[in-house]
C-alpha cells in the first residue's frame, strides 16, 4: 500500500482528485506502469448526477473496474432510459427535453432551460449503471491504494515543471518535493494552470472556458430512502435579487438508500465569497426539505466546496489536450461531466497503452420517450422510483 512516497521518480505522474485522474491511475498501474498520483488539495467531488450520454464511451469505466477486480456485474447493469427527474408542482417529472425526437430540438430546450454550467452534466440521451458513483469511487480507490506500483501524495499540488530538450523531465510540488518523470497527466483544476511555473500562459485550450464552483453535500440517512433507484433529481432554487438566471440543486441516492449526494453550482464571483458559499448551501438544504421532507432523517452530513470544478462554456473535450512544445504532458478534466470524462480517459489510455474498446450498447441519439403515466411521481412515494 502506498500512502507515502517511497521514491522521487516514476514514469508517470497523474495529478487531480477526480474520477478522470482516478481512472487514469487505475489503467496505468494495472498495465504495470510506475505511477505517482498527486491527488491535489481540492476535495473529491462526486458526479453530480448518475446518468451520462448513451454510446460506447462508458465501456472504459467497465473495463477499469474489471482490471481492478471490482466489476461485480457492472456491465450487465448498464441500461439506457430516462433517469433524470425534475421537482415541479410538488411532484417529480421526466425532463421536458426528453419528449422530443430531434437531438437539436432537445439540446435547444435543455440549453434554454438550464444555467450554462448545468449543461455539462445534464445529458440529452441517458444511460446509467445500477451501482451508485459513491460506491464505485470507494471500490476503485481502495483497489488502487493496494497496488504496489502506485504512490500517492495527498495535500499537495504541482507548482512547477521542468522540460529538457522539449521533453518533460520533472515536476515540482508546493511541498518542495521534485519528482523525476517522463509523463504528466494533469487532471487537477485548470484554474491552477496559470500558476504553474514552466507552462506557457495562457494555454490555448483554456480560452473561452468559464469555470464555476460546486458546493456538494453528502448526507447519511438513518433509514433507507429510494433504494436501488438509478435516478438523478433536481429542483429549482428561488432567484435572488439581481440574478437573471435560475440555478438548480442536483443529486441522487446511493444504491442502499442510506446516503444521498447533492450539489449546486456557483459563479466565479460567488466562489470567492465565503458568505455566498454558506448561503447557497443553506438554500440547498431548504429546497431539499421541500422536495423530500427527509432532513429529520439525516444522521450526518459532509460538505465540500471545489472552486472552478465545472465549466460553463466551451466544447466538452473528447480527448486529452497537449502542447506541442511539451512532450509527455497531457491535460484532462472532470469539468464537463461523466460522458466527456469517459471519452478523454478512453483516448488517453489508447494513446499511452494502445488499448481499444467495443461498445456495450448501441450508440444512439434517439430520444427515450417516456409514457405520460410515469412522468409524475409523488415525492412521498420514492420507493416506487
Amino acid at each position: 500500500m502506498a500512502n507515502e512516497i517511497k521514491s522521487l521518480g516514476a514514469e508517470y505522474v497523474v495529478a487531480g482528485p477526480g474520477l478522470a485522474a482516478l481512472a487514469t491511475v487505475g489503467f496505468l498501474a494495472a498495465s504495470g506502469k510506475e505511477v505517482i498520483w498527486i491527488s491535489g488539495t481540492a476535495p473529491r467531488i462526486h458526479p453530480i448526477i448518475p446518468s451520462f450520454d448513451r454510446g460506447d464511451s462508458a465501456q472504459v469505466w467497465i473495463d477499469l473496474l474489471k482490471i481492478l477486480g471490482c466489476d461485480d456485474g457492472v456491465a450487465e447493469s448498464l441500461e439506457e432510459g430516462s433517469y433524470l427527474r425534475e421537482f415541479r408542482n410538488k411532484s417529480f417529472r421526466a425532463v421536458s427535453w426528453e419528449k422530443e425526437q430531434d437531438p437539436d430540438t432537445r439540446r435547444g430546450i435543455r440549453d434554454e432551460m438550464l444555467w450554462e454550467p448545468e449543461h455539462s452534466f445534464a445529458s440529452l440521451s441517458e444511460a446509467t449503471f445500477a451501482t451508485d458513483w459513491m460506491s464505485f469511487e470507494k471500490q476503485a480507490l481502495e483497489r488502487i491504494k493496494g497496488l504496489s506500483n502506485v504512490q500517492i501524495i495527498t495535500g499537495s499540488k504541482i507548482v512547477g515543471i521542468k522540460v529538457e530538450d522539449a521533453r518533460l523531465s520533472s515536476v515540482r510540488l508546493d511541498s518542495g518535493i521534485e519528482i523525476a518523470c517522463s509523463n504528466l497527466i494533469y487532471g487537477d483544476s485548470w484554474a491552477g494552470l496559470s500558476t504553474i511555473e514552466g507552462l506557457p500562459k495562457p494555454l490555448p485550450f483554456t480560452r473561452k472556458r468559464v469555470p464555476h464552483g460546486v458546493v456538494q453535500a453528502t448526507l447519511k440517512h438513518k433509514a433507507p430512502i429510494a433504494m436501488d433507484s438509478r435516478l438523478g433529481f433536481f429542483g429549482t432554487l428561488n432567484k435572488e435579487s439581481g440574478e437573471d438566471f435560475e440555478r438548480r440543486v442536483w443529486g441522487c441516492f446511493s444504491q442502499d438508500g442510506l446516503e444521498s449526494c447533492w450539489s449546486v453550482c456557483l459563479s466565479e464571483t460567488e466562489s470567492e465569497d465565503n458568505h455566498e458559499i454558506v448561503k447557497k448551501y443553506r438554500k440547498m438544504k431548504n429546497l431539499l426539505d421541500k422536495m423530500f421532507s427527509f432532513l429529520e432523517s439525516v444522521e450526518s452530513e459532509q460538505v465540500r466546496f471545489a472552486e472552478a470544478w465545472v465549466f460553463g462554456s466551451g466544447d466538452a473535450p473528447v480527448k486529452p489536450f497537449t502542447v506541442a512544445e511539451f512532450k509527455g504532458v497531457s491535460f484532462i478534466t472532470d469539468g464537463y461531466g461523466l460522458s466527456s470524462m469517459f471519452q478523454q480517459v478512453r483516448e488517453l489510455v489508447k494513446q499511452e497503452l494502445g488499448l481499444t474498446w467495443e461498445s456495450p450498447l448501441a450508440s444512439s441519439d434517439e430520444a427515450v420517450l417516456i409514457p405520460e403515466a410515469v412522468n409524475a411521481v409523488d415525492p412521498q412515494n420514492l420507493a416506487s422510483l
